[in-house]
């Protein structure tokens, strides 16, 4: 929750209360809220305080009152919409046209149609086409949403995310589920690669081929990159390596602009040639970041599968036909998956319990990596 965001008036902090223990499930549907007298001793406030909140929820359809008997968690109005929307950080580029092209023929043939939007990998526009699908209300949603920093990473907790916005769609009747990203909250259904997990394969197996001076290279502004690193950072101190500064290079920011991203990478890989030797393996966030690292390195004369290893992340159209290993990214599974998912939910016409789907990253290996034990 953004500053903005934080409720101050007495029905404002007790309406939040409310909305905070429906997202957790901590009140059922069906379930009796706590009395106004109840509220009232709870926040130290009046009882048309307690009221005003109690007919917010209401006039939302979050909440019905019995006479008599008081007031009930209702259940979220069902959409009788067949839209399903997709929103995804880009549509045309890297690995999401796959995603796009499997998550929409999958809705159309469970009788959906689909809306596709784009952010930009831009907040404010996340959360504008975020309250446009509010006030459409499509039967279903799978969103990528913006998260840029990981949880841990200093103002991580007080960083703006689109999570209150996420909870408004749900509470209008759109069943959402999250894609690769799930803003810390357990909130909603899923679906998400272990990103640590990866980090620390991807160390293991240079580590396994001989090379003990492995460099971590990511991009900063972007929490799955910061999972990524620190599974990777995790592994090389487990296995009794440096992990210092000379193994984490930081690339600057991802939003920046290309020749922004360039020179950062260039400065950090400047800064790691001053103290020796350069590394002889580097862990790359993402594929993009490789093919930079690359194209860097190679200037200095040295290449990848030849005088260093490298790794990178997603598996894009690009590294399967450079020969850059990486972790594969099932964009066509997900896009299916996600579809199948949300389809299931609206079918079942109530509430369905959170579902959590966690791959495990899977190396798929090309000639990019060089084993140092083979002379």
């Amino acid at each position: 929750m953004s500053d903005e965001d934080v409720p101050t008036s007495k029905n404002a902090r007790i309406y939040a209360w409310l909305r905070e223990e429906f997202d957790a499930e901590r009140i059922a549907v069906g379930a009796r809220l706590p009395s106004e007298n109840e509220l009232c001793e709870r926040f130290g406030a009046s009882r048309p305080a307690a009221r005003q909140a109690l007919a917010r929820l209401a006039h939302e359809g979050l909440v019905r009152t019995v006479r008599g008997s008081g007031s009930f968690r209702a259940p979220p109005p069902r959409s009788t919409s067949r839209d399903a929307a997709l929103v995804l950080p880009a549509l045309s580029t890297y690995i999401y046209p796959e995603l796009v092209e499997a998550a929409s023929s999958a809705f159309r043939s469970l009788g959906f149609q689909t809306l596709i939007d784009c952010t930009s990998s831009d907040m404010a526009t996340e959360r504008r086409v975020l309250e446009s699908l509010r006030a459409r209300r499509p039967a279903c949603a799978a969103v990528s949403p913006l998260q840029g920093l990981f949880p841990g990473e200093e103002g991580a907790e007080s960083q703006a995310t689109s999570l209150e916005l996420l909870k408004d769609l749900r509470a209008a009747g759109t069943e959402v589920l999250l894609l690769d990203n799930e803003l810390g909250s357990g909130l909603f259904s899923s679906i998400v690669l272990d990103d640590r997990l990866g980090g620390e394969r991807a160390v293991e197996r240079l580590w396994s081929l001989g090379h003990r001076d492995i460099a971590v290279v990511r991009w900063r502004g972007h929490a799955p990159f910061g999972a990524r690193r620190e599974g990777a950072l995790a592994a090389l101190a487990s296995l009794g390596a440096a992990a210092g500064p000379e193994a984490d290079l930081d690339a600057g920011s991802v939003y920046a602009g290309r020749e922004e991203r360039r020179a950062a990478l260039r400065a950090a890989l400047d800064a790691r040639a001053a103290l020796g030797d350069l590394p002889t393996a580097y862990f790359c966030s993402n594929d993009e970041l490789a093919f930079l690292a690359a194209e860097l390195l190679s200037e200095r004369g040295i290449r990848a599968g030849e005088d260093f290893s490298l790794i990178g992340f997603d598996d894009s159209p690009l590294a399967r036909t450079a020969g850059l290993t990486t972790f594969a990214y099932p964009s066509r599974w997900i896009g299916e998956r996600a579809a199948g998912l949300l389809a299931e939910a609206v079918g079942a016409g109530r509430p369905r319990s959170r579902v959590r789907v966690s791959l495990e990253p899977e190396l798929v290996e090309r000639s990019s990596v060089r084993d140092l034990r083979i002379r």
